[in-house]
């Protein structure tokens, strides 16, 4: 119920009515492995769908980092997740470097992203995904899902673009049908 009232005050912000269906998340993680990951970055974790899936799917030595812009969202996800693996921030994905910096974050292996892609401004856009290449390790990888009713349109096909822009390995991954909206992933390595 918090993630909907939110959308209904905040609908750019979250770009969705509903949390990512529980089929969709385990879509979604099987392209995104991270068993044996030490550090692990959520951006626009919301109320957590995908947060619990993270958590339970990592190593015993392995730290999740959660974004969530959203105080009211990041509240109920700390809530909701606390964990010794899992550590909740209220932040933009802007300040990403400067959140591992605090942190001392020496590695980041992967970064899972449900942000609102097409809805936001170009330089946002180019922004966080200048700060996911610069944190993640060369070898780490960034799994990101866009709306796919928006795959084909100026704002996807413009976002699809950007994303060969920062990586040189772009793969698409499942379109899942069954979530609102339905999604495709992407699974992005910054080297080949």
């Amino acid at each position: 119920m918090a993630f909907f009232l939110e959308s209904v005050r905040h609908p750019l912000r979250t770009g969705a009515l509903t949390v990512t269906t529980r089929g969709c998340v385990q879509a979604f993680l099987s392209g995104a492995d991270v068993r044996t990951a030490r550090t692990v970055i959520e951006l626009g974790a919301g109320t957590g769908a995908i947060t619990g899936a993270l958590s339970r799917r990592l190593p015993p030595d392995g730290h999740l980092l959660a974004v969530e812009v959203s105080p009211n969202l990041a509240r109920q996800l700390g809530r909701r997740h606390a964990a010794p693996n899992v550590e909740t921030v209220c932040a933009s994905a802007l300040r990403l470097p400067e959140l591992v910096q605090e942190r001392n974050l020496t590695t980041v292996d992967q970064v899972i992203c449900t942000l609102p892609w097409t809805l936001m401004p170009l330089g946002e856009q180019r922004g966080i995904l200048r700060e996911v290449r610069q944190v993640l390790d060369a070898d780490g990888v960034f799994s990101t899902l866009l709306s796919a009713s928006r795959i084909r349109t100026r704002a996807g096909q413009r976002f699809e673009s950007l994303l060969w822009d920062h990586f040189p390995d772009v793969r698409q991954g499942s379109t899942w049908w069954l979530n609102l909206p339905p999604l495709r992933a992407y699974h992005c390595r910054p080297s080949l």
